[in-house]
């Protein structure tokens, strides 16, 4: 018999991808993952997580079929009240490459922040998928990443300020002080709507 590692509650809370070990036991994916696509602390940068962009978005097309896989990595929503972060490196190549965070329901209910690739110059893309049990104006922006951010790592956020809001926030690594808020988003939209409720999730 093998023995798991216990409730995945108490794990914790700041992951940093020591060398030599695997994805937390308590990260979750979506549909079937290539395990390539996800590689802990490859040669050359310690204390990281590589992820290899997928072909497809989080909300795919018809055409998407669940062993094409996404490079989606999540962690459930405990609380309430949370801020959660990621530092992204991220040097995109073709147009309309992305990467982000979510809170992510299901592929048709989700809200997200992106550093994409348009025209050649990178912008941060606020954007929803869905509207849940909201039936408000749906959020969504996008806008240039300043140039000084873009010498280095990112770091995306996204706070449930209260039990209602989300919002979405970026800054650069080095400075977090410079920290500025891309959006916000009501809870709903996240809530219900696309089939039973197995708890919201925030990506990697």
């Amino acid at each position: 018999i093998t023995v798991g590692e216990g409730g995945w509650i108490d794990q914790p809370d700041r992951v940093d991808f020591v060398p030599g070990s695997a994805i937390p036991a308590h990260f979750v994916y979506w549909r079937y993952p290539r395990t390539e696509d996800f590689v802990v602390s490859p040669e050359g940068y310690p204390n990281t997580l590589r992820l290899t962009p997928s072909f497809y978005n989080l909300t795919g097309t018809a055409e998407f079929k669940p062993d094409d896989g996404l490079t989606l990595v999540m962690r459930r929503q405990t609380d309430t009240l949370f801020t959660y972060g990621v530092d992204v490196s991220f040097d995109p190549e073709v147009d309309d490459e992305e990467a982000g965070v979510t809170v992510f329901l299901t592929q048709e209910q989700h809200i997200d922040l992106g550093i994409v690739l348009l025209q050649n110059d990178l912008s941060f893309r606020f954007r929803v998928e869905g509207r849940g049990n909201y039936d408000g104006p749906l959020p969504g922006r996008t806008i240039p990443v300043p140039r000084e951010w873009q010498a280095g790592p990112i770091r995306l956020e996204i706070q449930a300020v209260n039990d209602t809001t989300y919002a979405f926030a970026a800054a650069p690594s080095r400075s977090p002080s410079q920290r500025k808020i891309i959006g916000y988003a009501d809870t709903r939209i996240v809530s219900g709507g696309t089939g039973r409720f197995t708890g919201k999730l925030t990506l990697y």
